[in-house]
């Protein structure tokens, strides 16, 4: 017979596996020990994700490697494609998964609701997580409010290209690219003559709102001079 993890049982293996986020209506227990409690007998880790395609395939290989390490443990993932409708019903009707893969946009809304459990320093430091060995923005973006709902587990890369032969027909210098908000910001306004654009972000798609969620938050807020800038950069002028 299989029981189900307690909070400070589910936390424990969250963190030692780096799956995102843990859930509240998992049985709330004391905690207060040193050490994560070990399993005298098989477990259930209910555990939902979005992720499909290569990056499902991998979080399956992952969640394959940590039971073989904890071989009490069984994962039972399953993909839901309509994963925040679901997940929302569920913890409505107080059955949610142990364990989620969740967007980062979407913590603060979730932790306000009380659907997610936060993750208590111990217990980071009992899974071997520490803040240094992660990039400092990411780190502290899976924070709210002071406190740690989430561990991050990959970030999504983007590149940035540029015409050296234009960029100097228009004054700039390939030297000095763009680091910062900014300067991009700068190079965008500055080299948009006419007709040609001095900046173009992707072609579109579902990729492109989250670049805009991603531009919107390094500019403050909404009512900031820059937010409205960014915005403007997604007219339909």
């Amino acid at each position: 017979m299989a029981v189900k993890f307690t909070r400070r049982g589910v936390n424990a293996a969250l963190t030692s596996s780096g799956i995102l986020g843990a859930l509240a209506a998992c049985g709330q227990s004391s905690g207060g020990q040193a050490q994560p409690a070990k399993l005298k007998q098989p477990a259930t880790l209910a555990y939902w994700t979005v992720l499909s395609g290569a990056d499902g395939t991998r979080m399956q290989a992952l969640g394959e490697d940590y039971q073989k390490q904890q071989p009490l443990v069984k994962i039972e993932a399953q993909h839901l494609p309509d994963f925040l409708v679901k997940f929302t019903a569920s913890v409505a009707a107080g059955t949610p998964p142990d364990a989620i893969t969740i967007r980062q946009t979407y913590i603060a809304g979730y932790a306000e609701k009380g659907a997610l459990l936060d993750l208590q320093p111990r217990e980071l430091q009992q899974a071997g997580l520490r803040a240094e060995d992660f990039d400092q923005t990411i780190w502290k973006a899976s924070e709210y409010k002071g406190k740690r709902y989430t561990v991050p587990f990959d970030i999504h890369g983007y590149n940035f290209f540029y015409h050296e032969g234009a960029l100097r027909e228009a004054g700039g210098d390939p030297a000095k690219v763009p680091v910062t908000w900014s300067d991009w910001l700068d190079w965008a306004t500055r080299f948009t003559q006419g007709e040609r654009r001095g900046a173009v972000i992707n072609a579109g798609g579902a990729g492109l709102v989250w670049q805009y969620q991603g531009f919107l938050r390094q500019a403050a807020k909404a009512s900031n001079v820059a937010a409205v800038q960014a915005a403007d950069l997604f007219s339909a002028d």
